[in-house]
């Protein structure tokens, strides 16, 4: 056993001086994909900033589209959609098949309010892939902010025949048929997603488009909102036109860029039902010009401003 240990031991010796000895053996500097690795277990942690270092590493040592694509996709997160299109567009250049790089890009650039280029985006990735629902309705979004809306709901319709148990198409249909003036359909279109799932926003949407057509809307609300498990935003805005509260404190109620669009938007509509219609249109302006480019409300308002929908 002595001899057995002796041996052991020398054993473990030899190999400990053959690898320092072999300059092969020994630690390699990280590589590309090293960095790249570590920058994803950073993002799972939240540790954005420090993602980017480790991604920056890895473009340093190996400048290609896939380093630079999730160099993108973080400055993304972080909501630095300037750094991001800069980085998508150097992946694009260096893979101009990459298809995520191009949706990545035109999500940005419809955040950053550049309708235009998202759009070409869009139509460019559709000529190669006429199959994807998710492309159609994010062009179907753009398309509503700049107020073509009848390119919009042809978008839609794409979207529907792709993936017709998508209710998030459907309600987008309600959405982009009230923005066109078209109340009665978008009606139907928001009544046949609410039963599938209780939304608050379509609640919303549906009451405006009732009153709209002189249909007793607040009767309807009322039932629809006897199915919601939650009092949170933007229920101010349903208690509201249930006949609770104020303009007043739903817009102090309201927190964060979203819930303040949100709150401008629905009362902005709601004043000027009532006949307040100076007010009103007041609020729907201070929507336009500070809502998120990403916010359903703001591109609804922008197609209806354009379209010249909304009473002055």
């Amino acid at each position: 056993m002595r001899r057995l240990g002796l041996f052991g031991l020398a054993l473990t010796f030899f190999v400990q001086y053959a690898v320092a000895a072999d300059p092969a053996r020994q630690e390699q500097p990280d590589g590309a994909g090293d960095h790249l690795q570590r920058a994803r277990a950073l993002i799972a942690d939240g540790e954005h900033t420090r993602a980017i270092a480790e991604q920056t590493r890895a473009i340093a040592l190996e400048p290609a589209a896939p380093a630079f694509k999730e160099r993108a996709r973080t400055w993304a997160l972080k909501q630095q959609c300037e750094l991001a299109v800069a980085d998508y567009s150097r992946a694009v250049e260096l893979d101009p098949r990459d298809q995520e790089s191009y949706l990545g890009r035109a999500s940005c650039l419809r955040a950053l309010g550049r309708t235009d280029r998202a759009a070409e985006d869009l139509t460019f990735l559709l000529r190669f892939n006429t199959r994807s629902a998710d492309v159609f309705k994010m062009r179907a979004h753009v398309r509503l902010t700049q107020g073509r809306v009848a390119e919009a709901l042809t978008d839609l319709r794409w979207a529907t025949d792709l993936e017709p148990r998508d209710v998030s198409i459907m309600q987008m249909l309600g959405y982009a048929r009230f923005a066109n003036g078209e109340y009665e359909i978008a009606a139907d279109n928001l009544v046949r997603a609410l039963r599938f799932r209780d939304d608050m926003r379509a609640m919303l949407y549906l009451y405006l488009a009732r009153s709209r057509i002189g249909s007793n809307a607040r009767a309807e609300l009322q039932k629809n909102a006897g199915y919601l498990r939650t009092r949170s935003w933007p229920f101010p805005i349903v208690a509201l036109y249930l006949g609770h509260g104020t303009p007043a404190e739903v817009r102090e109620k309201a927190s964060g860029d979203d819930q303040k669009c949100s709150a401008n938007f629905y009362v902005g509509h709601w004043l000027q039902l009532q006949g307040r219609r100076a007010e009103g249109f007041a609020l729907l302006k201070e929507a336009l010009n500070t809502c998120p480019k990403t916010n359903l409300e703001y591109e609804t308002l922008s197609a209806e401003m354009k379209l010249t929908r909304l009473q002055f």
